[in-house]
This record gives structure tokens, C-alpha cells and sequence, in this order.
């Protein structure tokens, strides 16, 4: 099911796409890497990181199937400090998972932006790693 904001960036993805990456680019903020996880993630994470020159981190959901079940694709690119890309933030769980399968692999999130329409700048302050 596609709601609202989803809805926009599938008719709208390469404009989505063009907005992100003007904004990343414009930015003094120090990231080697984009983390993602989910559909609307890997629909603008590969053409962003790309586009910047950074590496891609894909962390998958528990019940994805797969022959390979590592939680972070391309986790041992030496990814240190990375951006969570994502639509929006509702409970947080999916910060909290990427934090969670970033440690894995020696990384942390240290900047965090949204680009669904729900804030003025996309620039939100990351959440602090959940202790499970």
C-alpha cells in the first residue's frame, strides 16, 4: 500500500532525488556513508549515494528472504559515520534498527534527514541508539 508522501515520490522520484542530493551536497555536515532500510530507502538511496560519492549501507528487515542473511549489505565497505535516509519518522523503530545493525559493523548514524514533506528543512537531529 503507497500513502501520501510515498504516493508523491514514486510520480516525483527523480525530482526527489535531484532536491536530496542539492541539499546533501550543500551541506558542512561530515558523513562517508547513506543508511537506508525499506522500499522508499532503496528507491532514492542508490541514486543519492551515487550521485555523492558515498557508500550505501542496506539494512534489511528480520523477515526479508534471502540467501544472505547479513543485516547490513555492504557493511565492510569502512563506512564509519552515516546519514539515515528515510521518508519520514513516525516511532523511530527504523533509526533504532539501523543503529542497531550499524554497530555491527563498526559505524553509527551521525546525521539524520527526511525528505517526506513533513518539515520545513529535512534536517532532523538523529535519536540516540536504543539499548535493547
Amino acid at each position: 500500500m503507497i500513502y501520501g508522501t510515498n504516493e508523491k515520490l514514486l510520480h516525483d522520484l527523480g525530482t526527489t532525488v535531484d532536491d536530496i542530493v542539492t541539499e546533501l551536497k550543500g551541506t558542512r555536515r561530515k558523513f562517508d556513508s547513506i543508511v537506508v532500510r525499506g522500499v522508499s530507502g532503496l528507491l532514492v538511496g542508490p541514486p543519492v549515494a551515487l550521485a555523492l560519492g558515498k557508500h550505501l549501507l542496506i539494512v534489511r528487515k528480520p523477515d526479508e528472504g534471502s540467501h544472505d542473511h547479513t543485516a547490513v549489505i555492504n557493511g565492510k565497505c569502512g563506512a564509519k559515520r552515516a546519514l539515515f535516509l528515510d521518508d519520514f519518522r513516525c516511532s523511530g523503530a527504523t533509526e533504532s534498527a539501523c543503529h542497531k545493525a550499524l554497530g555491527t559493523v563498526n559505524s553509527k548514524i551521525v546525521h539524520c534527514y527526511l525528505y517526506g514533506g513533513h518539515f520545513d528543512d529535512g534536517w532532523q537531529r538523529p535519536r540516540p541508539r536504543r539499548l535493547a
